[in-house]
C-alpha cells in the first residue's frame, strides 16, 4: 500500500504534488 502511494505520487505533476501528498496523508490517516 505504501509503495503504491509512493510511485502513484511520482507520478503526479510537481503542480498537483502538493494537493496530492495531502490526500495521501489524510487517507493515511483515516485508515
Amino acid at each position: 500500500m505504501r509503495l503504491q502511494q509512493k510511485n502513484y505520487l511520482a507520478s503526479v505533476p510537481t503542480t498537483n504534488r502538493k494537493e496530492t501528498l495531502f490526500h495521501i496523508t489524510k487517507t493515511a490517516i483515516k485508515d
